[in-house]
């Protein structure tokens, strides 16, 4: 049976709605600057090229470089979370666990962007991309792309595109020193600067280093990142050069039992055989790319981007804790993403597209420690896994706009994307023994390949010039992983997978409800088939297979309203339904119906800005972060309790070049979660507990 959505929170939103219309009725403050900040901003996600969001029919959620500076943000969630719908935890050092329309995931569902770019490649997601992005060194701005991107994106833009921007080059000389401090020895280190090298060439550099030792023992991490910018503008011709490169170092603490949550919440979690020297996740990042634009025509403009990207990660796997292995990987890549603008007039324009991608991928996984007996299975010291895949990625696409009426405009895109692997395993039986035999099955040396064709309509209403709805339909897919294929155990058989697919339906609203009063909404429903199902058995051992279907359906609200001409109110809600339709494709399961482990609902952010005039220069913010409670277990017997966490920031600017700021986080020193699982090995329960209240201050000069 359908699950009904749960409306409690927005009946009572739906009274703040009106109630703030009726205030605003009576009240007439100078709002143009909060009507531009919150629906009248330059987005870029949806069509590679810049539109204006309150015609946009997607829903997309911005945070702009201000908000971005004044949050002086160590970890990402403190500025995402600020969005309907998005809920990002953290994890350990700059490392997420997101959540965006669907439960908090490790998998391939969301596809990063820096600057329009991918991040990383499909062929082998890791959940740290966003800690590669430049969103804490170079603020330029956010923006997330709920549910399946439009035709210009490709595989893991299954349930939202995530893009980062950095800061463009300027002419005028700018240059920002920061230095930010606080408990557990935080240290927080920019440097900003740009300016122009001629009449047709400006130049930016950012560069940056955190550092934290961490409130629970074995969480300490540091990370260095340098965000280069080159700008040519001359003739036509306008080309944005781009160098990113982060290194970072976090140790890795576990989760904790129900016994060490109560009685000692800053141990680490690991088992006492684990190295805590050793313990550690490592990545090195760089990326080059060069988004070169060429106005051929009045009608017709060229953009092509080539990039090349390197990633060389390693971590311990912690939660095996009697082999405590090391897994090492090194991405490269050479890709190219080639668009065609064509604006025919006024009222009609296509995007012609073409993306390509080269990666070569290698993965080791080494046991250092002597040779360990587990529940049967030995896992000899030495190599375990050795083995590369050669991806090769070419989606071409196309993507129409319409304007149907004065008021009525439609968006149709269709993307064909086609990946093909090439697996070369390093390791044979002739490396192993009768004693000491693999406990990873040895695959021979294969090929698979994935095609999807990905249809994109959407409709878009000006009622009025303040008010706008659109109603869009999308489909969006994520191809298996390098890990899903390969990395099988010794009592499983070979198998094939196919790509997993979600169908979106949505209908959303944006507009202003009075003077200084804005509205953004949207309703969904989103049906996943094919995810993975893994642990079939078969006689010639379990494999994984795609099977079922989950839906994911929810209502998001965010609101914005000039209070007055202090105050400002900005709210995000968010409520969901995500859940098990069919667990398998071809027989019931007692898991049908259940609702999905890790879907926290609701969630709520509420953010009350003051800047009072009679001390000018001083700008404070007071934010409450609710966290509805989800389900620890798949059978649905165990839930969270629900969590409220209270933030204050507070900047004054002596001058307009040297600010100084104080935040304090968990004001109230609540006890809540990071995240909470019941999985079958461990049914009492594992656990990350959040951060008591923690304190940072810091000075920021620009000159």
């Amino acid at each position: 049976m359908q699950k009904p959505l749960k409306l409690p929170l927005y009946s009572a939103l739906l009274t703040l709605n009106l109630s703030l219309s009726a205030y605003a009725a009576t009240s007439s403050p100078d709002d143009s600057s909060a009507e531009n900040d919150a629906l009248e901003v330059i987005v870029v996600t949806a069509t590679g090229n810049e539109e204006t969001l309150f015609n946009a029919s997607v829903t997309i959620e911005t945070v702009s470089a201000q908000d971005s500076e004044f949050d002086r943000a160590t970890w990402i969630g403190e500025t995402v979370n600020r969005m309907p719908g998005v809920y990002f935890s953290k994890l350990r050092g700059p490392v997420d666990a997101p959540s965006i329309r669907l439960p908090v995931s490790f998998d391939n569902v969301y596809l990063y962007l820096q600057d329009n770019v991918p991040l990383q490649s499909p062929i082998s997601f890791n959940h740290a991309a966003f800690s590669y992005s430049g969103a804490l060194t170079s603020p330029g701005g956010m923006e997330i792309l709920k549910g399946p991107g439009t035709a210009i994106h490709g595989s893991d833009a299954l349930a939202a595109v995530v893009n980062v921007k950095s800061k463009q080059p300027v002419y005028e000389p700018e240059t920002l020193v920061s230095y930010r401090f606080g408990e557990n020895n935080l240290q927080d280190i920019r440097l900003d600067t740009s300016g122009a090298l001629n009449d047709s060439n400006a130049a930016r550099l950012a560069v940056s280093y955190q550092s934290d030792d961490g409130w629970r023992d074995t969480t300490a991490w540091d990370r260095t990142q340098i965000i280069a910018r080159h700008l040519y503008e001359d003739n036509g011709w306008e080309i944005n050069n781009i160098l990113s490169y982060t290194k970072f170092d976090s140790q890795m603490a576990g989760a904790l039992t129900p016994e060490a949550l109560q009685n000692d919440p800053k141990s680490d979690g690991l088992a006492d055989a684990v190295n805590r020297a050793e313990a550690r996740d490592k990545a090195e990042y760089f990326r080059l790319s060069s988004e070169i634009q060429k106005a051929l025509s009045q009608h017709i403009t060229l953009q092509i981007t080539p990039y090349i990207r390197t990633i060389d990660s390693q971590y311990m796997h912690t939660w095996e804790p009697a082999t405590t292995p090391i897994t090492k990987a090194v991405t490269d890549t050479l890709g190219m993403l080639s668009r065609l603008y064509l604006n025919w007039n006024e009222s009609s324009s296509t995007i012609l597209g073409l993306d390509a991608e080269l990666t070569d991928f290698a993965r080791t996984t080494e046991q250092t420690r002597t040779t360990q007996v587990v529940w049967g299975t030995t896992y000899p010291q030495g190599l375990h896994l050795d083995y590369d895949v050669n991806y090769t990625s070419l989606a071409p696409y196309i993507q129409h706009t319409q304007s149907l009426s004065e008021k009525l405009s439609l968006v149709l895109g269709l993307r064909y994307e086609h990946s093909d692997y090439d697996y070369t395993n390093h390791l044979s039986s002739a490396d192993f023994s009768a004693e000491n035999p693999s406990p990873f099955l040895l695959l021979e040396e294969r090929k698979d390949n994935f095609s999807e064709l990905l249809p994109k309509a959407s409709l878009s209403y000006a009622i009025s010039e303040r008010h706008n709805v659109y109603l869009r339909y999308a489909k969006g897919f994520r191809i298996p992983d390098d890990s899903d294929l390969y990395i099988l155990s010794s009592s499983q058989a070979e198998f094939s997978l196919e790509p997993e697919t979600i169908q979106s339906y949505e209908l959303g609203y944006r507009g202003w409800l009075g003077e200084g009063i804005s509205l953004n909404a949207a309703v969904y429903r989103m049906i996943a088939k094919g995810g993975i199902v893994t642990g079939i058995a078969t006689p010639a051992g379990n494999i994984s297979v795609n099977g079922g279907e989950e839906q994911y359906q929810g209502i998001e609200l965010g609101l914005q309203a000039q209070l007055s001409d202090e105050l400002m109110l900005t709210l995000a809600g968010a409520t969901t339904d995500n859940s098990v339709k069919r667990r398998f494709s071809d027989t019931q399961s007692v898991l049908d119906g259940k609702t999905l482990i890790n879907s926290p609902d609701p969630i709520v952010n509420v953010r009350l800005q003051y800047q009072p005039k009679v001390l000018s220069g001083l700008s404070a913010e007071l934010e409450i972060q609710h966290t509805g409670s989800w389900f620890l277990d798949e059978a649905n017997t165990r839930k969270t309790d629900a969590e409220n966490l209270l933030n204050l920031r507070m900047e004054y600017a002596f001058t307009e070049a040297l600010l100084f700021d104080i935040k304090v986080q968990n004001l109230l020193d609540n006890e809540y979660l990071l995240t909470a699982e019941a999985p079958v090995w461990a049914p009492e329960g594992r656990f990350r507990p959040g951060s008591p209240r923690t304190f940072s201050a810091g000075l920021s000069y620009t000159f």
